[in-house]
C-alpha cells in the first residue's frame, strides 16, 4: 500500500497501527485466486483482506475485495457515489469506495480477453451510517478512494496489467 492510504487509513479507522496479515491476505495471494477463475467465466469474486485496528477500537474492520467481469461496468449516477475520474470508473461515499479497471494483457492470469476487475474497500460487519460535519464526511470520502485506488493499483500492477488499467500513480480525487 502508498504511503498516502496508510494515513487514510488512519482517517477512516482512527489508527496508525494496524494487526499483521497472514501471507493468504496479500495482493499477490489475491491476483493468483483472481487468475484462478476461468476465462470464461463472467462474474467472479474473492477478498484481498481484512484490516484490524487494535482491539479495543470502536471500528473492527475494513475489508478490501475484488469482483472480475467480463464486460465494462454500467454507468452509475452519482447518487449515493461521487464519482471520481480513476480507471474506468471510481465512485467513493463516507463508506465505500470502489475502483474498476480494464486488465488486458494475453497471460495467464487475466487471459486473451479484457476483463473488469473492480477493487472495494468497505466496513466490515454490520454496516452503520458515517458521522460528522461535511469536512469530516469529505476527508472520509477521499480516504476511502485512497486505499481502494491504491488496492487497486498494486493489484493492476501484479496482474501486469497493460498501462496498469490506466490507473496514475496518485489518486484522482477531484469529483469527474
Amino acid at each position: 500500500m502508498s504511503a498516502e492510504a496508510g494515513k487514510a487509513l488512519q482517517v477512516i479507522m482512527g489508527y496508525a497501527q494496524f494487526e499483521p496479515s497472514n501471507e493468504k491476505t496479500t495482493v499477490a495471494a489475491a491476483a493468483r485466486e483472481l487468475g484462478r477463475t476461468d476465462n470464461t467465466q463472467v462474474n467472479a469474486i474473492g477478498d484481498i483482506c481484512r484490516i484490524y485496528p487494535p482491539t479495543d477500537a470502536p471500528f473492527k474492520q475494513l475489508r478490501v475485495s475484488w469482483h472480475l467481469t467480463g464486460s465494462a461496468p454500467e454507468d452509475i449516477s452519482a447518487g449515493r457515489f461521487t464519482l471520481l475520474p480513476m480507471g474506468e470508473q471510481a465512485g467513493t461515499a463516507p463508506d465505500v469506495a470502489f475502483v474498476t479497471f480494464a486488465c488486458h494483457d494475453g497471460h495467464e492470469l487475466t487471459g486473451p480477453m479484457r476483463r473488469h476487475i473492480t477493487i472495494t474497500v468497505e466496513p466490515g460487519g454490520k454496516p452503520t451510517e458515517p458521522e460528522g460535519d461535511t469536512k469530516e464526511l469529505e476527508a472520509l470520502k477521499d480516504a476511502y478512494a485512497t486505499v481502494a485506488h491504491s488496492f487497486s493499483l498494486a493489484m493492476a500492477k501484479e496482474l501486469g496489467c497493460e498501462d496498469n488499467g490506466g490507473l496514475k500513480a496518485k489518486p484522482s480525487l477531484t469529483p469527474a
